[in-house]
């Protein structure tokens, strides 16, 4: 390549020369990695260092040249370039952006796109009646049309001091802004419990299949967003008091985990490992 004056440019030039390459905005932090990366060979700097950017004036524009890339350190397998390729990242754009590069954000969809919502509070608007005052409980109390009107209308957590069985129901309306993978928590229910959703039989827990915590253990089910309809939802729960006062303890609720616990933010530990890969960028 016939290039016109070329200008060196290596890791530590100050803030006020880089302007005077040409480059604005570029930092030490910006150049600062934690392992240089192995580079295709450039003519040395005047200084005899290895140049990773060479700018070449040609007519009345320039040419670039960066070695250094984001590529250049996978942080996938060494954890502790994370830091390298974000700073990396920022160069690249700022070296793109000098040379009048078109540029693209998804930042506007970002901030016009509404969170996800990762709580609905589902302790309000129960019912509660006895199975004795039902009539055909077991076949029918579960059923999303069942008429419950007629029940007690109750907030959890509640309870009931007649030994037996007490059902309690639900009706809600799922949130449109809840991701597709949720949890659907219950509670504890003291003591022993048989629950759907709209009909679809979730799960029991008794005596005889969790004799350790039967009365106190969460029930909780990992269902998506789409299997819950748009409008009207049923929860049914059939309780077995056993001793003293029982009902549900807990206070039901729709969540789902933040995306930062399945990001890069958590890593497993390593034994002598740098603990600065475990600070959030």
């Amino acid at each position: 390549m016939n290039a016109g004056e070329a200008v060196d440019a290596i890791p530590y030039y100050e803030p006020d020369q880089w302007k005077t390459l040409g480059v604005a905005g570029i930092s030490h932090a910006d150049t600062y990695w934690r392992r240089f990366p192995k580079l295709a060979p450039l003519p040395p700097s005047k200084e005899g260092k290895n140049s990773w950017f060479r700018r070449y004036r040609v007519g009345r524009g320039t040419v670039t040249i960066l070695q250094a890339a984001p590529w250049n350190f996978d942080y996938t397998k060494e954890p502790a370039l994370r830091s390298s390729y974000r700073r990396n990242v920022f160069l690249l754009s700022r070296f793109l952006a000098t040379d009048g590069a078109e540029m693209t954000t998804p930042l506007r969809n970002f901030f016009t796109t509404p969170a996800p919502l990762l709580r609905q509070d589902l302790s309000r608007n129960w019912c509660m009646m006895p199975e004795e005052k039902i009539v055909n409980a077991t076949e029918n109390a579960w059923k999303p049309d069942f008429d419950d009107s007629g029940w007690q209308q109750v907030t959890l957590p509640h309870y009931y001091d007649d030994l037996g069985y007490g059902w309690y129901r639900l009706e809600f309306e799922p949130s449109p802004l809840l991701p597709e993978e949720l949890t659907l928590s219950l509670g504890p229910v003291d003591d022993e419990s048989q629950i759907w959703l709209n009909g679809k039989f979730l799960g029991e827990v008794t005596k005889a299949n969790a004799p350790m915590d039967y009365w106190c253990r969460p029930r909780d089910f990992a269902i998506r967003r789409s299997e819950l309809l748009p409008g009207r939802n049923v929860i049914a729960v059939r309780v077995k008091n056993i001793f003293r006062d029982g009902g549900m303890a807990g206070s039901p609720r729709l969540f789902a985990d933040g995306p930062w616990l399945n990001s890069y933010y958590l890593q497993t530990p390593e034994e002598e490992d740098d603990p600065y890969r475990y600070y959030r960028w």
